[in-house]
């Protein structure tokens, strides 16, 4: 019996270096935005346009009450962003659904 679990736990230590091996997963992305725009509702639902270089083309992003807003280190309540626009910007989120989960500036 010995020998198995020997056996099992220097299998293990072999595969253990393995395991390092796969890609990490990217959750959200990060962007420098040169332009910002947004539109919410009384539910605080709606959406940013942003763009992150003169040729680039406008990214729409998804907005709703988990978004955050922080301006110059103070959290900045989203409905009194309604129609905000701004030259310079950083924004985080999920590039797979496109919802807006962090916006600095």
């Amino acid at each position: 019996m010995k020998k198995i679990i020997s056996a099992v736990f220097y299998l293990s230590l072999l595969l253990l270096p393995l395991t390092g091996r796969a890609e990490p997963a990217v959750v959200d992305k990060a962007i420098e935005v040169i332009s910002l725009s947004i539109n919410i509702d009384d539910d605080l639902n709606g959406y940013a346009i942003v763009k992150h270089c003169p040729d680039c083309a406008d990214i729409r992003l998804k907005i709703d009450s988990t978004t955050q807003v922080t301006n110059q280190g103070k959290n900045i309540p989203l409905h009194r962003l309604n129609h905000l626009r701004t030259n310079s910007a950083l924004v985080i989120f999920d590039p797979k659904t496109s919802h807006l989960k962090q916006i600095v500036w």
